[in-house]
């Protein structure tokens, strides 16, 4: 009798457990009915919506702006001027002849217009070095732009493999979730029957309910990654979607190949030689305040003026064309040139010095990236042969299970070490693709085949 209450009590367990795992699993299954994103999607939403990239972009538009020849002084400039001016005025006027006149309120009102054109002749090739920095400088943001891409694209790999690897657990852990609830059956059934002990049952109950949080922890975290990455697409947060868990490696990658193009297409290689360019035309924008500098102006004017009685005028008109040139040459400045000159000469030695510097730890880490990129594909050979060994295992370590040749224990174990091949065989997967996106990343051809 305390067997069969036991044993009844056992069934309550598996029912609820039954049920509880069947809620957990609703997800998974919805999941294979949502909209697929594949990695070229996610990255065309990156590229379209992600805030920092976006952000980059207006960067771009406002360094582009900056150098047109409006914005650094090659244009002329015209203005108009106008004004008018009114007065009543009182008054007394004595003439030499002993004459007295008294005015009140008398009235006087004069008008001016003036268009007015200035143009820089010469200014030292100031402007010329102006627009040359102002673009390369744009160039410089161009290539910031393209790094925030990489950078944000990078991420958004990152997060969309968790995403898959962890998709792809949960499957597992539900394929073991299922075997666990097989195996307690089984375990139940053999009991009803006394081929075997309640322990049998209880540990396979333990299993169970162990196999059961780790798929519904599993499946959380799956969902908290698809809010991760949804933030990085630049969407709602609550969009659903499921990902594509087929990884294509590029399987001509030659480090030679990667290396030369490092040198001419690294985005931060070519941000520093960019910056020592600038850098050079920051010294000849300096060294420009030595020579001189000469000014065109040239204006229309026209005035009107109506005096009042008290005036030997009664009113006046005029208007003409006027133009000059005006030159300016800093002889000595107190020596404030100067200083500017030599700060500049030496912020451009440390441009080339931050230059060289960025070429060694560019190339520290493409050797770094080479080698972890090697070592991760070893990595997933080996995983790929253990989950296959694995595999082989445990099938036949069911077949003698089913057949009572090995224990339960034995049986659980087969069971975690499949698990485990597969959960590592997954991240080993993935984390051979990032290393391949990091590769291609530094060698500059990340954009056009990293994805």
């Amino acid at each position: 009798m305390p067997h069969t209450n036991a044993l009844n009590g056992f069934t309550s367990i598996l029912n609820y457990s039954l049920l509880f795992c069947f809620l957990f699993s609703v997800p998974i299954g919805k999941v294979r009915a949502q909209e697929l994103l594949s990695p070229k999607d996610a990255a065309a939403l990156v590229s379209k919506q992600n805030r920092e990239v976006m952000i980059a972009t207006n960067a771009v538009d406002v360094a582009e702006n900056s150098s047109s020849i409006q914005a650094n002084g090659y244009l002329p400039t015209l203005g108009v001027n106008a004004g008018a001016n009114y007065n009543l005025d009182n008054g007394e006027t004595e003439f030499q002849d002993g004459r007295v006149t008294s005015l009140q309120g008398a009235a006087s009102n004069s008008f001016n217009a003036a268009v007015n054109l200035d143009y820089t002749v010469f200014d030292g090739f100031n402007r010329k070095n102006s627009i040359n920095r102002a673009r390369d400088n744009y160039l410089n943001i161009s290539l910031q732009a393209r790094a925030t891409l990489e950078r944000s694209l990078l991420e958004m790999f990152r997060n969309y493999y968790e995403v898959a690897r962890l998709s792809e657990n949960a499957v597992n852990l539900k394929s073991s979730l299922n075997i666990s609830k097989e195996r307690l059956q089984r375990a139940q059934y053999q009991t009803e029957y006394g081929r075997a002990i309640q322990l049998n049952v209880l540990n396979a109950q333990v299993d169970l309910n162990t196999d059961s949080i780790d798929y519904i922890t599993a499946v959380q975290q799956l969902e908290n990654s698809k809010r991760s990455l949804n933030v990085l697409l630049g969407r709602d947060t609550r969009t659903n979607f499921r990902v594509d868990t087929t990884v294509v490696f590029d399987t001509v990658l030659y480090k030679k190949e990667l290396e030369d193009n490092l040198i001419k297409n690294n985005v931060r290689i070519l941000q520093a030689q960019k910056e020592v360019s600038i850098g050079r035309y920051d010294t000849k924008i300096q060294q420009s305040g030595r020579i001189p500098r000469l000014d065109l102006s040239s204006s229309y004017i026209w005035n009107k003026n109506n005096n009042n009685a008290a005036s030997f005028v009664a009113g006046s008109q005029s208007n003409g064309l006027r133009a000059g040139l005006n030159l300016v040459w800093p002889i000595f400045d107190g020596g404030r040139t100067r200083t500017e000159v030599q700060n500049a000469k030496i912020n451009e030695q440390s441009r080339v010095l931050e230059k060289e510097l960025t070429f060694q730890e560019v190339q520290r880490d493409f050797d770094n990236a080479w080698g972890d990129y090697r070592n991760k594909l070893f990595v997933l050979k080996a995983q790929e042969q253990n989950l296959s060994t694995n595999r082989i295992n445990f099938n036949r370590t069911k077949e003698q299970y089913q057949l009572g040749r090995v224990t339960s224990i034995e049986f659980r174990q087969a069971q975690i070490n499949l698990l485990n091949a597969q959960n590592n065989k997954n991240q080993a997967k993935y984390e051979s693709k990032i290393a391949e996106m990091q590769l291609l990343q530094l060698s500059g051809e990340f954009l056009d085949k990293g994805f």
